[in-house]
């Protein structure tokens, strides 16, 4: 009885399968799945070539690109997309603030997955003299959580020459030095630091942690030592 039950329903199954695959769409459904085809198309193509263009430094080029892609995005996610990858543009052309202000848009339509948008944001107040700006993009970036975010913004603060604040966001690695990959970024960044502030014991007392958990001590010396 229970196998004949199981053969009535996997014959249903597979009825309402068949007719569900012989339905054929309508003539204006076509047209308009083979419209969404193309635009999906020509947006995708535009978008590799606008990166590619930026890879390669021309920004002029890729800042076309770009403009024309928003008539073909279809998602959000799209919009994203587009926003950040011109904001890119106009930070290497020198116009942090229409590259920030796309930035917030990017920002504004999905909180998300913005580590990439905060750190450019970051970039671009730090260009255009805004450090409270800056600080703020810096600290949502620590805020996402994830290690590499952390990582960033401490040596986005070595760079602003700001040892205070790549210190205090650097206690955020020390949660979990029992991971031999975060403890040999923690060593390397502190190595850092110490190096910036002239502090050689320091510095000597990190290359050595570094190297027991096994990083290449030479390597970073050489590092350090190109540092200024």
């Amino acid at each position: 009885m229970a196998a004949l039950f199981l053969f009535v329903i996997v014959v249903i199954f597979l009825t309402w399968l068949w007719n569900f695959f012989q339905k054929k769409p309508s003539k204006e459904q076509g047209k308009l799945y083979r419209q969404a085809f193309v635009k999906r198309r020509k947006y995708k193509f535009r978008l590799y070539l606008a990166i590619l263009y930026i890879n390669n430094g021309f920004y002029r080029q890729a800042e076309s690109l770009l403009s024309v892609l928003r008539f073909y995005v279809v998602t959000n996610e799209d919009k994203k997309t587009v926003y950040y990858f011109l904001a890119d543009v106009y930070y290497h052309l020198g116009n942090y603030e229409r590259a920030q202000k796309l930035l917030l848009k990017s920002i504004d339509i999905s909180t998300k997955d913005t580590a990439m948008e905060l750190h450019l944001l970051a970039c671009c107040a730090r260009d255009n003299d805004e450090k409270n700006l800056a600080n703020d993009a810096l600290e949502r970036l620590v805020d996402v959580g994830a290690r590499e975010n952390v990582e960033d913004a401490v040596n986005f603060y070595i760079g602003m020459k700001d040892m205070d604040r790549a210190k205090q966001d650097l206690k955020k690695l020390q949660r979990n030095l029992k991971n031999s990959t975060t403890a040999k970024r923690y060593y390397v960044l502190a190595a850092k630091i110490a190096h910036m502030e002239g502090d050689k014991k320091k510095r000597e007392h990190y290359l050595k942690k570094y190297a027991a958990r096994g990083g290449d001590e030479k390597a970073l010396r050489w590092r350090l030592k190109r540092r200024r």
